[in-house]
Protein backbone atom coordinates (compact mmCIF):
# COMPACT_ATOMS: atom_id res chain seq x y z
CA UNK A 1 0.00 0.00 0.00
CA UNK A 2 1.87 3.47 -0.90
CA UNK A 3 1.08 6.55 1.24
CA UNK A 4 0.88 9.73 0.28
CA UNK A 5 2.75 12.51 2.75
CA UNK A 6 2.18 15.82 2.78
CA UNK A 7 4.80 17.75 4.75
CA UNK A 8 4.56 21.74 5.47
CA UNK A 9 7.10 24.03 4.23
CA UNK A 10 8.42 27.50 6.28
CA UNK A 11 9.68 30.52 4.45
CA UNK A 12 11.42 33.34 6.04
CA UNK A 13 13.18 36.45 5.43
CA UNK A 14 15.51 35.64 8.46
CA UNK A 15 16.37 32.07 10.08
CA UNK A 16 18.20 30.80 12.68
CA UNK A 17 18.71 28.71 15.53
CA UNK A 18 16.07 29.89 18.61
CA UNK A 19 17.14 27.23 20.66
CA UNK A 20 19.43 27.26 24.22
CA UNK A 21 18.21 30.91 24.58
CA UNK A 22 19.83 32.13 20.76
CA UNK A 23 17.43 34.20 19.11
CA UNK A 24 16.91 36.32 15.74
CA UNK A 25 15.58 39.43 14.86
CA UNK A 26 14.22 41.77 12.22
CA UNK A 27 13.70 45.34 11.45
CA UNK A 28 11.07 48.12 10.20
CA UNK A 29 11.05 51.49 9.60
CA UNK A 30 8.65 53.50 11.62
CA UNK A 31 7.72 56.70 10.10
CA UNK A 32 4.60 59.43 9.16
CA UNK A 33 4.11 62.04 6.97
CA UNK A 34 2.84 65.34 8.09
CA UNK A 35 0.64 67.39 5.63
CA UNK A 36 1.49 70.24 4.14
CA UNK A 37 -0.26 73.18 5.72
CA UNK A 38 -0.56 76.67 4.76
CA UNK A 39 -2.52 80.25 5.95
CA UNK A 40 -3.56 83.33 4.02
CA UNK A 41 -4.36 86.53 6.38
CA UNK A 42 -5.33 90.28 5.98
CA UNK A 43 -6.02 90.35 2.48
CA UNK A 44 -8.39 93.34 2.28
CA UNK A 45 -10.20 94.80 -1.02
CA UNK A 46 -8.39 97.27 -3.13
CA UNK A 47 -8.82 100.61 -4.48
CA UNK A 48 -7.60 101.55 -7.66
CA UNK A 49 -6.08 104.70 -8.08
CA UNK A 50 -4.31 106.50 -11.29
CA UNK A 51 -1.06 106.95 -11.68
CA UNK A 52 -1.60 109.98 -14.44
CA UNK A 53 -4.18 112.16 -16.31
CA UNK A 54 -7.24 110.92 -14.54
CA UNK A 55 -9.94 109.10 -17.34
CA UNK A 56 -7.48 110.17 -20.54
CA UNK A 57 -6.66 106.88 -22.99
CA UNK A 58 -4.07 104.74 -21.63
CA UNK A 59 -4.13 105.80 -18.24
CA UNK A 60 -2.73 103.51 -15.85
CA UNK A 61 -4.51 102.55 -12.19
CA UNK A 62 -3.15 101.00 -9.84
CA UNK A 63 -3.79 99.38 -6.30
CA UNK A 64 -1.91 97.22 -3.77
CA UNK A 65 -2.21 95.55 0.12
CA UNK A 66 -0.51 93.72 2.13
CA UNK A 67 -1.19 90.34 3.12
CA UNK A 68 0.64 87.43 4.96
CA UNK A 69 1.58 83.76 4.67
CA UNK A 70 2.07 80.93 6.86
CA UNK A 71 3.28 77.49 5.60
CA UNK A 72 5.12 74.77 6.93
CA UNK A 73 6.94 73.79 3.28
CA UNK A 74 7.37 75.19 0.07
CA UNK A 75 4.60 76.65 -1.68
CA UNK A 76 3.53 78.26 -4.80
CA UNK A 77 1.92 81.82 -4.31
CA UNK A 78 -0.25 82.61 -6.96
CA UNK A 79 -3.02 85.74 -7.85
CA UNK A 80 -5.36 85.34 -10.29
CA UNK A 81 -8.27 87.67 -11.12
CA UNK A 82 -10.83 88.25 -13.54
CA UNK A 83 -11.64 91.82 -15.95
CA UNK A 84 -13.10 94.96 -13.75
CA UNK A 85 -16.10 95.29 -15.39
CA UNK A 86 -19.04 97.74 -15.59
CA UNK A 87 -21.94 95.69 -17.01
CA UNK A 88 -21.42 94.33 -20.29
CA UNK A 89 -18.05 97.38 -20.08
CA UNK A 90 -14.27 95.64 -19.26
CA UNK A 91 -10.80 97.23 -18.69
CA UNK A 92 -7.69 94.43 -18.59
CA UNK A 93 -6.57 94.20 -15.98
CA UNK A 94 -3.08 92.83 -14.80
CA UNK A 95 -2.19 90.82 -11.47
CA UNK A 96 0.93 91.06 -9.88
CA UNK A 97 2.33 89.38 -6.55
CA UNK A 98 5.71 90.81 -5.05
CA UNK A 99 5.63 92.57 -8.67
CA UNK A 100 5.61 89.43 -10.45
CA UNK A 101 3.46 88.67 -12.84
CA UNK A 102 1.17 85.69 -11.63
CA UNK A 103 3.47 84.17 -8.86
CA UNK A 104 6.09 83.52 -6.95
CA UNK A 105 7.60 80.57 -4.62
CA UNK A 106 8.60 80.46 -1.01
CA UNK A 107 11.98 78.56 -0.47
CA UNK A 108 11.35 74.42 -1.11
CA UNK A 109 11.46 72.51 2.08
CA UNK A 110 11.86 75.64 4.63
CA UNK A 111 9.06 76.86 6.67
CA UNK A 112 7.40 80.32 5.80
CA UNK A 113 6.05 82.89 7.39
CA UNK A 114 6.45 86.48 5.62
CA UNK A 115 4.53 89.08 4.44
CA UNK A 116 3.67 89.70 0.17
CA UNK A 117 2.04 92.31 -1.69
CA UNK A 118 -0.47 91.79 -4.70
CA UNK A 119 -1.00 94.88 -7.13
CA UNK A 120 -3.19 95.17 -9.71
CA UNK A 121 -3.24 97.40 -12.78
CA UNK A 122 -5.64 98.66 -14.88
CA UNK A 123 -5.15 100.53 -18.43
CA UNK A 124 -7.92 102.37 -19.86
CA UNK A 125 -8.98 102.07 -23.44
CA UNK A 126 -10.21 104.57 -25.97
CA UNK A 127 -11.81 107.48 -24.28
CA UNK A 128 -14.76 106.70 -26.57
CA UNK A 129 -15.05 103.41 -25.91
CA UNK A 130 -14.30 103.44 -21.95
CA UNK A 131 -17.94 103.84 -20.13
CA UNK A 132 -17.96 106.17 -17.45
CA UNK A 133 -18.91 104.64 -13.88
CA UNK A 134 -17.73 102.24 -11.53
CA UNK A 135 -15.66 99.07 -12.33
CA UNK A 136 -15.03 95.93 -10.14
CA UNK A 137 -13.50 92.64 -10.27
CA UNK A 138 -12.25 89.78 -8.20
CA UNK A 139 -8.78 88.46 -7.61
CA UNK A 140 -8.22 84.96 -5.44
CA UNK A 141 -4.55 84.17 -3.76
CA UNK A 142 -3.99 80.59 -3.54
CA UNK A 143 -1.38 78.45 -2.46
CA UNK A 144 -0.40 75.45 -3.67
CA UNK A 145 2.68 72.66 -3.58
CA UNK A 146 5.64 73.13 -5.50
CA UNK A 147 5.43 71.66 -8.58
CA UNK A 148 6.70 67.63 -9.04
CA UNK A 149 9.33 67.51 -5.97
CA UNK A 150 9.80 65.02 -3.51
CA UNK A 151 6.77 65.41 -1.79
CA UNK A 152 4.97 62.76 -4.58
CA UNK A 153 2.38 65.55 -4.80
CA UNK A 154 1.70 64.03 -8.19
CA UNK A 155 2.22 64.89 -11.82
CA UNK A 156 2.33 68.24 -12.75
CA UNK A 157 3.59 71.28 -15.07
CA UNK A 158 4.64 74.74 -15.62
CA UNK A 159 3.87 76.62 -18.61
CA UNK A 160 4.77 80.19 -20.22
CA UNK A 161 3.16 82.47 -19.56
CA UNK A 162 2.43 81.49 -16.52
CA UNK A 163 -0.17 84.01 -15.63
CA UNK A 164 -4.02 82.50 -16.46
CA UNK A 165 -5.29 85.51 -18.32
CA UNK A 166 -3.14 85.11 -21.21
CA UNK A 167 -1.68 81.54 -22.78
CA UNK A 168 0.99 82.91 -25.19
CA UNK A 169 3.35 85.01 -24.94
CA UNK A 170 4.69 87.26 -27.95
CA UNK A 171 7.98 87.60 -29.72
CA UNK A 172 8.68 91.03 -31.35
CA UNK A 173 11.57 91.71 -34.04
CA UNK A 174 13.50 95.03 -35.69
CA UNK A 175 15.38 93.56 -38.36
CA UNK A 176 17.86 96.38 -39.48
CA UNK A 177 20.72 94.73 -37.23
CA UNK A 178 23.51 96.13 -36.91
CA UNK A 179 21.67 99.49 -37.58
CA UNK A 180 19.24 100.95 -35.93
CA UNK A 181 15.65 100.69 -37.32
CA UNK A 182 12.44 102.19 -36.73
CA UNK A 183 11.91 100.90 -33.64
CA UNK A 184 8.18 99.73 -34.46
CA UNK A 185 8.74 96.38 -33.41
CA UNK A 186 6.44 94.91 -36.35
CA UNK A 187 9.51 93.71 -38.65
CA UNK A 188 7.95 89.79 -37.39
CA UNK A 189 5.62 89.76 -34.68
CA UNK A 190 4.97 85.78 -33.32
CA UNK A 191 2.79 83.75 -30.59
CA UNK A 192 4.52 81.63 -28.53
CA UNK A 193 4.04 79.40 -25.29
CA UNK A 194 5.85 76.41 -24.12
CA UNK A 195 4.88 73.66 -21.19
CA UNK A 196 7.48 71.54 -19.35
CA UNK A 197 5.40 68.42 -17.76
CA UNK A 198 7.22 66.68 -14.32
CA UNK A 199 6.64 63.11 -12.98
CA UNK A 200 5.70 62.93 -8.86
CA UNK A 201 9.40 63.13 -8.27
CA UNK A 202 9.79 66.32 -10.05
CA UNK A 203 11.42 65.46 -13.04
CA UNK A 204 11.09 66.61 -16.49
CA UNK A 205 9.15 64.35 -18.92
CA UNK A 206 8.62 66.86 -21.62
CA UNK A 207 8.68 70.14 -22.78
CA UNK A 208 6.09 71.06 -25.24
CA UNK A 209 5.78 74.39 -27.46
CA UNK A 210 3.96 76.16 -29.66
CA UNK A 211 4.75 79.47 -32.34
CA UNK A 212 1.86 80.96 -34.29
CA UNK A 213 2.94 84.25 -36.64
CA UNK A 214 0.93 87.15 -36.03
CA UNK A 215 2.22 89.91 -38.02
CA UNK A 216 4.67 91.27 -40.57
CA UNK A 217 6.08 94.68 -41.92
CA UNK A 218 9.17 94.17 -43.04
CA UNK A 219 10.94 94.19 -46.66
CA UNK A 220 13.64 92.05 -45.26
CA UNK A 221 12.99 88.03 -45.38
CA UNK A 222 14.66 85.81 -42.54
CA UNK A 223 13.93 82.50 -40.73
CA UNK A 224 13.17 81.96 -37.20
CA UNK A 225 15.01 79.54 -35.11
CA UNK A 226 15.01 77.84 -32.04
CA UNK A 227 18.67 76.89 -30.30
CA UNK A 228 18.57 73.85 -27.91
CA UNK A 229 22.33 73.57 -26.66
CA UNK A 230 23.46 77.01 -25.56
CA UNK A 231 25.42 77.32 -28.96
CA UNK A 232 24.35 78.85 -32.20
CA UNK A 233 24.75 76.88 -34.95
CA UNK A 234 24.48 79.52 -37.73
CA UNK A 235 27.26 79.89 -40.11
CA UNK A 236 29.68 83.07 -39.84
CA UNK A 237 26.79 84.10 -36.86
CA UNK A 238 27.31 87.61 -35.58
CA UNK A 239 26.12 85.68 -32.49
CA UNK A 240 29.03 84.82 -29.67
CA UNK A 241 27.93 84.40 -26.40
CA UNK A 242 27.02 80.74 -25.14
CA UNK A 243 24.05 79.74 -23.14
CA UNK A 244 23.36 76.52 -20.80
CA UNK A 245 21.60 73.78 -22.69
CA UNK A 246 17.66 73.81 -22.46
CA UNK A 247 17.82 70.23 -20.82
CA UNK A 248 20.34 67.51 -20.06
CA UNK A 249 20.64 63.83 -21.09
CA UNK A 250 19.13 62.31 -24.12
CA UNK A 251 15.75 63.60 -25.78
CA UNK A 252 13.57 62.73 -28.72
CA UNK A 253 12.67 66.10 -30.46
CA UNK A 254 9.52 65.91 -32.60
CA UNK A 255 9.11 68.95 -34.51
CA UNK A 256 5.32 69.22 -36.23
CA UNK A 257 4.54 71.74 -38.98
CA UNK A 258 1.07 72.51 -39.90
CA UNK A 259 -0.25 74.44 -42.75
CA UNK A 260 -3.40 76.16 -41.33
CA UNK A 261 -5.10 76.55 -44.84
CA UNK A 262 -5.02 72.85 -45.84
CA UNK A 263 -4.24 71.45 -42.43
CA UNK A 264 -1.42 69.43 -43.74
CA UNK A 265 0.89 68.12 -41.75
CA UNK A 266 4.22 67.14 -41.75
CA UNK A 267 6.66 66.19 -38.99
CA UNK A 268 11.04 66.21 -38.11
CA UNK A 269 12.98 64.80 -35.69
CA UNK A 270 16.10 66.63 -34.63
CA UNK A 271 18.87 66.39 -31.90
CA UNK A 272 19.79 68.69 -29.19
CA UNK A 273 22.98 69.94 -31.34
CA UNK A 274 20.88 71.00 -34.17
CA UNK A 275 19.04 74.43 -34.24
CA UNK A 276 15.41 74.17 -35.30
CA UNK A 277 13.82 75.99 -37.86
CA UNK A 278 10.50 77.10 -36.53
CA UNK A 279 9.65 78.70 -39.98
CA UNK A 280 12.15 78.75 -42.77
CA UNK A 281 10.26 81.68 -44.57
CA UNK A 282 8.79 84.53 -42.45
CA UNK A 283 6.98 85.75 -45.97
CA UNK A 284 5.08 82.46 -46.39
CA UNK A 285 4.05 82.88 -42.71
CA UNK A 286 1.54 85.71 -43.84
CA UNK A 287 0.78 87.39 -46.98
CA UNK A 288 2.56 90.60 -47.41
CA UNK A 289 2.37 93.50 -44.91
CA UNK A 290 -0.02 91.79 -42.72
CA UNK A 291 -1.57 93.27 -39.32
CA UNK A 292 0.63 96.75 -39.29
CA UNK A 293 -1.73 99.11 -40.45
CA UNK A 294 -5.16 100.23 -38.88
CA UNK A 295 -6.95 100.61 -42.14
CA UNK A 296 -6.22 97.00 -43.01
CA UNK A 297 -8.29 93.67 -43.01
CA UNK A 298 -7.46 91.14 -40.74
CA UNK A 299 -4.36 88.37 -42.44
CA UNK A 300 -4.71 84.93 -40.52
CA UNK A 301 -1.39 83.11 -40.22
CA UNK A 302 -0.55 80.54 -42.77
CA UNK A 303 1.82 78.25 -40.77
CA UNK A 304 2.10 77.08 -37.17
CA UNK A 305 5.13 74.74 -35.33
CA UNK A 306 4.48 72.76 -32.74
CA UNK A 307 7.99 71.06 -31.03
CA UNK A 308 7.53 68.14 -28.65
CA UNK A 309 10.96 67.13 -26.31
CA UNK A 310 10.27 63.65 -24.86
CA UNK A 311 13.52 63.29 -22.20
CA UNK A 312 14.92 59.91 -22.13
CA UNK A 313 15.52 60.00 -18.53
CA UNK A 314 13.48 62.50 -16.27
CA UNK A 315 15.88 62.56 -13.12
CA UNK A 316 18.39 64.33 -15.44
CA UNK A 317 16.07 67.35 -15.13
CA UNK A 318 14.75 68.39 -11.65
CA UNK A 319 12.68 71.00 -11.47
CA UNK A 320 14.78 71.89 -8.07
CA UNK A 321 17.75 72.38 -9.98
CA UNK A 322 16.11 74.07 -12.87
CA UNK A 323 13.58 76.76 -11.82
CA UNK A 324 10.66 78.03 -12.94
CA UNK A 325 10.39 79.01 -16.72
CA UNK A 326 11.04 82.60 -17.27
CA UNK A 327 11.27 84.67 -20.71
CA UNK A 328 14.61 83.81 -20.80
CA UNK A 329 13.76 80.16 -20.40
CA UNK A 330 14.09 79.63 -23.87
CA UNK A 331 16.43 80.49 -26.83
CA UNK A 332 14.81 81.60 -29.99
CA UNK A 333 16.67 84.02 -32.97
CA UNK A 334 16.10 85.28 -36.24
CA UNK A 335 18.43 85.18 -39.14
CA UNK A 336 17.99 87.97 -42.25
CA UNK A 337 18.81 86.72 -45.22
CA UNK A 338 19.10 89.76 -46.42
CA UNK A 339 21.97 90.79 -44.17
CA UNK A 340 23.28 87.27 -43.62
CA UNK A 341 22.62 88.71 -39.35
CA UNK A 342 21.04 87.17 -36.29
CA UNK A 343 19.19 88.65 -33.86
CA UNK A 344 19.01 86.81 -30.37
CA UNK A 345 16.47 86.96 -28.04
CA UNK A 346 18.89 85.66 -25.34
CA UNK A 347 18.79 88.31 -22.23
CA UNK A 348 18.25 91.38 -24.63
CA UNK A 349 22.13 90.42 -25.43
CA UNK A 350 24.14 93.72 -25.90
CA UNK A 351 27.49 92.13 -25.65
CA UNK A 352 26.63 91.19 -29.14
CA UNK A 353 24.99 94.31 -30.09
CA UNK A 354 21.76 93.39 -29.40
CA UNK A 355 20.78 96.59 -28.64
CA UNK A 356 21.62 99.19 -31.08
CA UNK A 357 23.52 102.80 -31.07
CA UNK A 358 20.09 104.45 -29.85
CA UNK A 359 19.56 102.20 -27.21
CA UNK A 360 16.81 99.76 -28.96
CA UNK A 361 16.63 96.68 -27.90
CA UNK A 362 16.39 94.23 -31.44
CA UNK A 363 13.55 92.12 -29.89
CA UNK A 364 11.48 91.96 -27.09
CA UNK A 365 9.45 89.06 -25.27
CA UNK A 366 6.01 90.46 -23.87
CA UNK A 367 2.84 89.17 -22.66
CA UNK A 368 0.31 88.10 -25.06
CA UNK A 369 -2.55 90.28 -26.03
CA UNK A 370 0.35 93.01 -25.93
CA UNK A 371 -0.82 95.52 -28.95
CA UNK A 372 2.61 96.20 -31.06
CA UNK A 373 3.14 99.34 -32.99
CA UNK A 374 1.68 100.59 -36.42
CA UNK A 375 4.05 100.38 -38.87
CA UNK A 376 6.41 103.54 -38.96
CA UNK A 377 5.59 104.19 -34.70
CA UNK A 378 8.15 104.57 -32.79
CA UNK A 379 7.67 102.78 -29.79
CA UNK A 380 8.32 105.83 -27.52
CA UNK A 381 5.15 107.31 -28.86
CA UNK A 382 3.43 104.02 -28.22
CA UNK A 383 4.41 103.12 -25.15
CA UNK A 384 4.98 106.06 -22.38
CA UNK A 385 7.18 104.07 -20.17
CA UNK A 386 9.32 102.49 -23.07
CA UNK A 387 12.21 105.04 -23.21
CA UNK A 388 12.60 104.59 -19.13
CA UNK A 389 12.56 101.12 -19.84
CA UNK A 390 15.46 101.67 -22.86
CA UNK A 391 17.32 103.89 -20.04
CA UNK A 392 17.23 101.27 -17.56
CA UNK A 393 18.33 98.47 -20.29
CA UNK A 394 21.66 100.71 -21.63
CA UNK A 395 22.35 101.35 -18.11
CA UNK A 396 21.60 105.45 -18.28
CA UNK A 397 19.16 104.96 -15.55
CA UNK A 398 20.51 103.14 -12.37
CA UNK A 399 16.77 102.02 -11.13
CA UNK A 400 14.00 100.64 -12.95
CA UNK A 401 10.49 101.48 -12.01
CA UNK A 402 7.45 99.02 -11.43
CA UNK A 403 5.80 101.36 -14.78
CA UNK A 404 9.33 100.95 -16.80
CA UNK A 405 9.53 97.04 -16.06
CA UNK A 406 5.90 96.74 -17.45
CA UNK A 407 5.75 99.17 -20.03
CA UNK A 408 3.58 97.21 -22.04
CA UNK A 409 0.50 97.15 -19.98
CA UNK A 410 -0.01 101.12 -20.96
CA UNK A 411 -0.15 101.32 -24.97
CA UNK A 412 -1.34 104.73 -26.45
CA UNK A 413 -4.40 103.43 -28.24
CA UNK A 414 -5.17 106.22 -30.08
CA UNK A 415 -4.48 104.83 -33.38
CA UNK A 416 -0.98 104.31 -32.78
CA UNK A 417 -1.11 100.30 -32.02
CA UNK A 418 -2.56 97.05 -33.41
CA UNK A 419 -6.34 96.94 -32.46
CA UNK A 420 -7.11 94.67 -29.60
CA UNK A 421 -9.99 93.43 -30.85
CA UNK A 422 -8.36 92.54 -33.83
CA UNK A 423 -5.35 91.05 -31.51
CA UNK A 424 -8.09 88.80 -30.01
CA UNK A 425 -9.50 87.66 -33.05
CA UNK A 426 -6.36 86.30 -34.15
CA UNK A 427 -5.64 84.83 -30.95
CA UNK A 428 -8.97 82.94 -31.52
CA UNK A 429 -8.10 81.73 -34.57
CA UNK A 430 -5.34 80.30 -33.20
CA UNK A 431 -6.73 78.58 -30.61
CA UNK A 432 -9.16 76.83 -32.82
CA UNK A 433 -6.13 74.75 -33.56
CA UNK A 434 -5.02 72.17 -31.52
CA UNK A 435 -1.32 72.92 -29.62
CA UNK A 436 -0.06 69.43 -30.27
CA UNK A 437 -0.09 67.44 -33.83
CA UNK A 438 -0.35 63.67 -33.28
Amino acid sequence: MTALIISPLCFSERFGDVSNGNSISDSATVCMSVGLYGAISNLDNIHLSTTGADGAAGTSYEGNDTFHVDSNGGVRITVTGNQLTNGSDTIRTYYFIDDNLGQVSTQEGETHNSDHQVKVLAQLNNISSQKAGSYNGQLQITLSPLIGGSSGCGESAQSMPINEEDTWAFMAFEDLYPNPGDADYNDFVMAFNATESYDANGGLDTIAMSFVPLARGAGYNHSIWLDLDGVIDMNNTNITTETDPLYQGDASIKVTYTNLENNNVSTKYYDIDDDIPIFHNTRSTLDGYANVYDWQSITYPKLKTDIEITMADSTANLLSERGSIHEGSYRVYMHVNNTNSDIDLAAVNPDDGMIDSNGYPFGLVVPGGWQWPLEKVNINQAYQYFDDYRSWLTGESPSLSFEAENWFYAPDTSGLVYSQDNIDILMDYIETFSTTQE
